[in-house]
């Protein structure tokens, strides 16, 4: 039976993100740990960092899904210039956020691609994925492997007009340019 009306008044993405960033950060974060929240949108990347329940730091980047979508990969599955194109927009915005999270953290994300790339990386299931660096760049690399036609059978993980690739990219490159080893996905 559908519902008729949402019972939870409407939540805009960064407050819900910013109180994800809270509960994350009071119920989890291991004593001298920082705590970092990754949020990929539809046009922007949010990012929360902090020691304690309200963020010390907040940046918006202009590298969304949708956008990195829309403005690279003009093809489905991703050409290996459309792979290249979404990499440079994607490398030359985040080195605006390189300075201000150099401190050491654990980074989490509420986000449902993030969650879908972890089953695709083969990291599991449940309340909470760890998600290694090394499983997001093996899925990137079946990306570049539909691009190149090697993997056809893969094409069909990239199907959504690339919002699922972009998320991969976005992802993959902030976990090497941001220097985290692995991203917890919580549900």
């Amino acid at each position: 039976m559908a519902r008729l009306f949402n019972l939870r008044p409407h939540v805009d993405p960064e407050s819900e993100a910013r109180l994800n960033y809270s509960a994350i950060a009071r119920a989890k974060q291991p004593k001298g740990h920082r705590v970092t929240l990754l949020r990929i949108g539809a046009e922007h990347a949010q990012v929360f960092a902090g020691d304690g329940i309200e963020p010390e730091t907040t940046l918006s980047l202009q590298i969304g899904a949708r956008r990195i979508a829309r403005d690279c990969l003009r093809h489905t599955p991703p050409t290996e210039t459309d792979l290249e194109a979404a990499i440079a927009a994607i490398e030359d915005e985040l080195a605006t956020a390189w300075p201000l999270l150099q401190q050491p953290s654990i980074l989490y994300t509420t986000d449902a691609a993030i969650g879908e790339i972890a089953l695709l990386a083969g990291a599991g299931s449940g309340a909470e994925i760890v998600l290694a660096r090394d499983a997001v760049e093996q899925t990137f690399e079946g990306l570049v492997s539909a691009a190149l036609g090697i993997r056809p059978g893969f094409r069909q993980a990239f199907s959504d007009e690339g919002d699922f690739a972009a998320t991969l990219i976005i992802l993959r490159e902030f976990l090497h340019h941001m220097q985290f080893e692995s991203i917890v996905v919580r549900k």
